[in-house]
C-alpha cells in the first residue's frame, strides 16, 4: 500500500494482490515507504488452521538502487485473539467501551479459542506477554510516583 492507503500503482502495474509462488515474492518498487503486509490460504487446512488470515504489517523503507528484504509473519488465531482481549480489557478497564458489550466480546472470544488447536508455545507466549504487561504497569505506577514526588 502506499502512503494514502490504496494498492501501489507504479508503471501501469497495480501492486495488490500479487501470488508468492513458495512463499516469496520478488518486486521492483520505486523509492518510497510503503505499508506491506499478506494473506495466507483462504481454505485452512493443516497447519494454517493455527494461523490469522492476515500477516502482520510491516512499514518497508526502499532507497535508490537497494534491495530490501521483508519477512511477514502470521500470527495464529490464539495470539490474535489474546491481543483483542486484552485491549478490550485495557479499554473496559478505562471505561471506554460498554461493560456489557466488552464483557460478552471476552466471553465470545475465550469460548471461540477453545475450539481451535493450540499452536505450539501458545501458552508461553501467552504467559510471557501478560508478565510483560504486568512489568510495565508496574513501570507505569513508579512514574506516577516519581512525578507526583
Amino acid at each position: 500500500m502506499d502512503c494514502n492507503g490504496e494498492a501501489l500503482e507504479w508503471c501501469g502495474r497495480k501492486y495488490a494482490p500479487l501470488k508468492a509462488p513458495c512463499g516469496h515474492l520478488e518486486v521492483e518498487l520505486p523509492p518510497g515507504t510503503y505499508k506491506v503486509f499478506a494473506t495466507g490460504p483462504v481454505r485452512f487446512r493443516q497447519p494454517y488452521v493455527y494461523y490469522n488470515v492476515f500477516t502482520d504489517t510491516a512499514i518497508v523503507h526502499i532507497c535508490c538502487d537497494e534491495t530490501t528484504c521483508v519477512t511477514l509473519y502470521p500470527p495464529t488465531y490464539h495470539r490474535c485473539g489474546f491481543y483483542l482481549l486484552l485491549a478490550t480489557e485495557a479499554l473496559l478497564r478505562n471505561k471506554l467501551l460498554p461493560k456489557e458489550q466488552a464483557n460478552n466480546l471476552v466471553e465470545a472470544i475465550t469460548a471461540v479459542r477453545e475450539h481451535l488447536p493450540r499452536p505450539p508455545q501458545a501458552d508461553e507466549d501467552i504467559d510471557f506477554l501478560r508478565r510483560l504487561l504486568d512489568e510495565i504497569a508496574e513501570l507505569e505506577k513508579e512514574e506516577e510516583k516519581a512525578k507526583a514526588a
